[in-house]
């Protein structure tokens, strides 16, 4: 009895430990969202993107990592690393694009750098690079040429 009231004891403990850790990390991830606005002068909600979209590529790159170290697809010449690499890179992308929305608004520039829009009330001018063409077809080029280079290599392996 007393040593299943020993092990309920230190379970709780690691749960308080783990719910300490987690809120100093959402805390610290807080502090670094705030910090990177405040440097590049963009909103808490585009850096957020920006924060998302490296978090899920490292989290994807790690994973990746971890299968090809502990299984035989790295001992092939082959690995996981190399299927989620494209995707990685796409999500990085993905996160810009709240960014690449802000900056395409925040100012006037050269004649040349906008594209066409139509005249109406609420059409501003918008930098290309914050349409939502150069944006799909900017992660529909990361993802053809990733995984383009992917299969070249699997082929050649």
């Amino acid at each position: 009895m007393e040593a299943r009231l020993e092990m309920r004891k230190r379970a709780i403990k690691r749960m308080v430990f783990i719910a300490i850790a987690l809120v100093w990390a959402i805390a610290a991830l807080f502090a670094a969202i705030a910090h990177l606005a405040s440097v590049t002068a963009l909103p808490m909600n585009a850096t957020a993107w920006i924060y998302t979209g490296l978090v899920v590529a490292m989290a994807g790159l790690g994973f990746g990592f971890y299968v090809d170290a502990t299984t035989w697809c790295a001992r092939e010449g082959f690995g996981t690393l190399a299927l989620i690499t494209p995707m990685a890179i796409a999500s990085v992308w993905g996160g810009l694009w709240p960014a690449m929305k802000y900056w395409a608004f925040s100012g006037p520039g050269p004649l040349w750098m906008y594209q066409e829009v139509a005249s109406g009330a609420g059409d501003l001018p918008v930098y290309w690079w914050g349409s939502g063409y150069t944006q799909f077809l900017g992660l529909i080029a990361i993802l053809v040429v990733g995984y383009a280079v992917v299969i070249k290599r699997w082929m050649y392996n």
